[in-house]
């Protein structure tokens, strides 16, 4: 479901045209809830431990260079590897940037460190040589609002239309029928509740099942 079917859904359910800005809820104001509940659901996956925007990324090692950036859509670092001879990786410790000067602290290519540094990470010890593709990283991306009618949330697919519920409850309110957007809302709400369920279900090692003995 692309976001200007999404904006289209969400008139047809609130029974007003979305075209512009000159209606009692405008076409700005659909298209912010809309990435505002976006972002909602996007939280409670990532929340839930999900791999869903689980990415991985490379980058060269540069000589004498400590600092590095971190990938745009860098919500939180979960790995980092480091090869300083570019054949064999090393998974990084990471560190507080703080304890840098820690006496009791020790770097080798062996066992190396990082510390994150606002958008950037730096490693320890700084590479002495050029290492194409010597850095590995795995990272939760963060989602990025949706633009264009043609952009599409990073959902999963039962869940891309959840979206569409928060943003008609809050058209609904803007209209002023209150009943109206407070079903919607608790119906948002039930879902994103389903939703958690299930992959608390799914991180079980064991499927939920029942077994049923008669007695001969």
């Amino acid at each position: 479901m692309t976001f200007g079917d999404m904006i289209t859904r969400v008139g047809e359910l609130i029974n007003q045209d979305l075209t512009g800005d000159t209606k009692t809820v405008t076409r700005t104001e659909v298209k912010a809830n809309l990435n505002r509940a976006y972002h909602k659901v996007a939280n409670a996956i990532a929340s839930m431990g999900q791999d869903f925007y689980y990415r991985e990324a490379t980058a060269d090692l540069v000589a004498n260079q400590s600092l590095y950036g971190l990938p745009d859509d860098c919500r939180k670092l979960e790995r980092l590897e480091v090869s300083y001879d570019g054949s064999t990786f090393r998974k990084a410790i990471r560190m507080d940037r703080n304890a840098i000067n820690d006496p009791t602290m020790v770097f080798s290519q062996d066992r190396p460190h990082y510390a994150v540094v606002g958008n950037m990470f730096e490693i320890f010890p700084t590479p002495t040589a050029n290492v194409t593709n010597g850095i590995n990283l795995w990272y939760l991306e963060s989602v990025v609002d949706m633009v264009n009618n043609s952009d599409e949330p990073s959902l999963p697919e039962i869940y891309a239309d959840l979206p569409i519920e928060y943003a008609v409850a809050k058209a609904k309110q803007r209209q002023g029928l209150i009943d109206e957007s407070r079903e919607f809302m608790a119906e948002f709400m039930r879902e994103i509740d389903r939703m958690e369920s299930e992959f608390i279900e799914r991180n079980e090692d064991d499927s939920s099942y029942v077994i049923i003995r008669e007695d001969y």
